[in-house]
């Protein structure tokens, strides 16, 4: 991901660390569907355990990486609202990233 905005160079990074909380977003973004899905077909049909294991791993597995890039999103805006950014976060003269 950039490191600031191309067009006003707001750091997106607003602290070491800032990231961190996105991967309990990302957790619980992955276990919705094994709670809501996998757990009711676990419990329906309690001999046929591999297709729930699979679906578990998958969803375990694949929902993360899918969402990375917009929980990381997601925090950011949150963040934003909460606390607006203020003039020393922002880098203009830099020129735009790759």
């Amino acid at each position: 991901m950039l490191e600031r905005c191309a067009h006003c160079g707001f750091h997106f990074e607003r602290e070491v660390g800032y990231f961190t909380n996105t991967a309990v977003i990302n957790y619980a973004i992955a276990s919705l569907p094994i709670i809501f899905i996998i757990a009711p077909l676990a419990y329906l049909r309690p001999h046929a355990i591999a297709l729930e294991i699979g679906l578990g791993f998958l969803f375990a597995i694949a929902l993360p990486l899918l969402c990375f890039r917009h929980v990381r999103s997601l925090w950011l805006a949150i963040d934003v609202l909460v606390r607006p950014p203020v003039a020393v976060e922002f880098d203009a003269g830099a020129p735009p990233e790759r």
